[in-house]
């Protein structure tokens, strides 16, 4: 073969290979929406969506879908007696993974929704439960049916189960867990805290998760979770929505489709593709 049949032998081949399917690994954090808080003076905090963290391999050419879920509502007290839960979140989903919406917080005399997190409840003796087998969520917590005041739980968070409501305090919302996929340290999916029925304080959250607060009137009130963290809202206040991230080498290029929010940042050798709304899908090459 002569040199010139050889070099254009060499290009073709190189023009292929170039053109072939390629397998990468990819880093990824979905957290689905954060359930909202229940209301009433008994209101309990919605559980934290569903977190799933870790890395797989991806394929270029390949349209994966990609959904982040909105945070649950919470609910108005009616001043009769029948206060609905706070609704469960939405799932948000990327590449091959799902993560279902944390569980809505109890209303009035109720129990907290199943959800990624469970939403906090008031009987002290009925808890809600996790519904997602392969990701990281626990139980919201109990209430206190011992006076003069009573108190219900928080809901779950990614990194502990949620507080549960004594007679002087309501129950504090679960722990969020940390991740530093985006290259700082952040703290996501923290469950809501209980209502201060009793005029106490409303409890502590971390990881997003909203703060309680007495929600006996028509007009809810409590701290809504932080946006884009999961996290659960408090007692009348509404959860948090959920958020996909993903880090992959900067030798290959993400194209996101119409629909979906998103930002795009270099870390080191490393894009950060951090996708904050919508429904789409997202394409490496």
């Amino acid at each position: 073969m002569s040199l010139r049949a050889a070099s254009a032998s060499l290009a073709s081949g190189s023009r292929l290979r170039s053109t072939l399917p390629r397998s990468f690994s990819v880093r990824y954090l979905v957290i689905g929406g954060g359930g909202g808080g229940g209301a009433g003076s008994r209101g309990a905090g919605g559980g934290a969506g569903a977190l799933i963290t870790g890395t797989a391999t991806m394929t270029t050419g390949f349209a994966y879908p990609v959904a982040v879920g909105a945070g649950g509502a919470t609910t108005t007290w009616n001043n009769v007696g029948t206060i609905a839960n706070g609704t469960t979140g939405s799932p948000s989903q990327a590449l091959i993974y799902t993560a279902i919406g944390g569980g809505g917080g109890a209303g009035g005399d109720g129990v907290g929704r199943d959800g990624g997190s469970g939403g906090g409840s008031f009987y002290s003796n009925r808890v809600s439960v996790v519904i997602s087998s392969f990701s990281t969520g626990n139980v919201g917590g109990t209430g206190s049916l011992y006076g003069p005041s009573y108190y219900s739980g928080g809901g779950g968070g990614a990194g502990g189960v949620g507080g549960s409501g004594t007679s002087t305090l309501p129950g504090n919302g679960g722990a969020g867990l940390d991740s530093d996929i985006t290259g700082s340290t952040v703290t996501y999916a923290g469950g809501g805290s209980g209502a201060n029925g009793g005029g106490s304080t409303g409890g502590t959250t971390t990881g997003g998760g909203g703060v309680g607060n007495n929600a006996y009137q028509a007009s809810p009130s409590g701290m809504a979770a932080t946006v884009n963290t999961g996290g659960g809202g408090g007692a009348a206040g509404n959860g948090g929505s959920g958020v996909v991230i993903l880090r992959f080498s900067s030798v290959y290029v993400a194209t996101v489709s119409a629909g979906l929010t998103f930002t795009s940042t270099p870390v080191g050798t490393d894009t950060v593709l951090r996708i904050t709304a919508g429904t789409g899908t997202v394409i490496f090459s």
